[in-house]
């Protein structure tokens, strides 16, 4: 059987894995790292409605609580404003950083040439 995502193992050199956005594509992402049996530490947003709430059991974190972490965590970050919320977050100095596009969960390389964003899928 042929997968439908091409699915980036690198995932798995990571001590935690969080998903930003607690919306309808982050809870996509959940359920296909749920299928290779990938443990989701939470979700990160910054929507005050939706942080100190829970999906499946998992919690709902403000992005702002989880500096500590960025530099550790692999953040998964998807949705129709992934590329922008990626870019956000890497200047705030997140370094570990996934995007989910194309039902697809790739390493970004979030690089600057001549202000523009440019990017680099993972290995193939």
């Amino acid at each position: 059987m042929k997968e439908l995502f091409h699915f980036n193992e690198d995932i798995f050199n990571y001590p935690k894995v969080i998903i930003f956005g607690a919306g309808e594509a982050g809870k996509c992402v959940f359920y296909k790292l749920l299928q290779r049996n990938v443990k989701v530490e939470c979700f990160a947003d910054s929507d005050p409605e939706k942080c100190g709430k829970r999906f499946m059991n998992i919690p709902i974190v403000h992005i702002d609580k989880l500096t500590e972490m960025r530099k550790s965590a692999a953040f998964i970050v998807s949705g129709r404003y992934a590329i922008s919320v990626a870019d956000e977050l890497e200047k705030r100095g997140f370094e570990h950083l996934f995007l989910d596009y194309g039902n697809e969960v790739r390493v970004i390389h979030l690089a600057r040439s001549s202000g523009l964003l440019s990017l680099a899928p993972g290995k193939e």
